[in-house]
């Protein structure tokens, strides 16, 4: 078997979300030595300068072995982690999941919906705070309805609360305000108070994206009123509401569900994206899907929805991990 380095950025103490990439370290860690693999563990730190010192270190598996990418964060900044995957190919390494420009394209989330936009995908109106500034963006985005507010650069919806959702335009001018104190630039974003889907992808041995079984995110033990969205709380805080209170639930075959798959691979294809990647979608008014997220590299910690959804279609941990590095290895 192949040697694998498991390589992962030490995690920010204050920052609770960032702790889950010790907990995907050991899940797959686990699975490859499961399968035979000889596995060497790798923590990054220190930023950039941290990305260099580890490529010195990744002489073990520098011929005929795999990087196995779970950097999320370098110098406790989710904006810096693409340059992962640059340093890699730079030291002609094999890595998993996406390349450093797939990496690049999806972590800006501007950057993103352009993509989207151009290549005729559907996804909600937009607009860029403070490049556009709160009035405009109630009028072209909420058109007088209601708009969400996303951290522009960031994942895990860190900065996503009840309080990100406006339905009036001084609550939106008074919300852009500290957002942007505590954030920086801003995605304002048309809401949709449809379902939302999770649908994970996984590559295939001839590199082709596999769908696996489609993800319904249910808001049905919510009291009337509360924003029916997947924020910080929803993933984060177990003491939380929304935490015990979020289900998921896995769509039987349906001509719906094919069309939610066939929008994810368009996602995909346009993004170059490799290993396995999750596609977020909600549904409008009328049940149209539209992506809001798309997610290179997901979290793949034991109970994320990526493994969830592997589990469904068949896949042990193994089975997940190992599909994923052999993807890698024919970069």
């Amino acid at each position: 078997m192949i040697p694998v380095a498991v390589v992962y950025n030490r995690p920010d103490p204050v920052r609770a979300e960032s702790k889950d990439v010790l907990i995907e370290a050991a899940f797959v860690e686990k699975a490859l030595r499961e399968r035979g693999h000889p596995v060497h563990r790798v923590i990054c730190d220190n930023g950039l300068e941290g990305i260099s010192v580890i490529a010195d270190r990744l002489h073990v598996v520098s011929e005929s072995g795999v990087v196995f990418n779970l950097i999320e964060s370098l110098g406790n900044n989710p904006r810096l982690y693409p340059a992962s995957a640059a340093m890699f190919d730079i030291a002609g390494l094999r890595y998993t999941g996406s390349s450093y420009e797939a990496l690049v394209m999806t972590t800006d989330k501007a950057f993103s919906k352009s993509i989207l936009f151009s290549r005729g995908i559907p996804t909600p109106e937009w607009a860029i705070y403070p490049e556009t500034d709160a009035e405009s963006c109630w009028h072209t985005v909420a058109e007088g309805k209601t708009c969400i507010a996303k951290p522009l650069r960031e994942d895990a919806s860190v900065g996503i609360t009840d309080e990100s959702v406006f339905s009036e335009y001084y609550l939106l001018m008074e919300g852009l305000i500290r957002m942007h104190q505590d954030y920086g630039d801003l995605l304002v974003e048309k809401f949709l108070d449809g379902t939302e889907y999770n649908i994970s992808i996984l590559e295939g041995r001839m590199g082709e994206p596999i769908v696996l079984p489609v993800a319904e995110m249910c808001f049905d033990l919510w009291p009337e009123g509360k924003p029916r969205i997947v924020g910080y709380s929803a993933k984060w805080n177990p003491g939380a509401f929304e935490y015990q209170n979020t289900r998921r639930i896995f769509l039987k075959d349906s001509e719906f569900n094919d069309n939610l798959s066939q929008l994810a691979v368009s996602v995909w294809k346009a993004f170059r994206l490799n290993g396995y990647a999750r596609v977020d979608i909600r549904t409008d008014k009328n049940g149209k899907p539209h992506v809001i997220e798309i997610n290179a590299n997901p979290c793949i910690s034991p109970d994320s929805g990526f493994v969830a959804a592997a589990k469904k279609a068949g896949l042990s941990p193994e089975a997940l991990v190992g599909a994923i590095v052999e993807a890698a290895t024919r970069r």
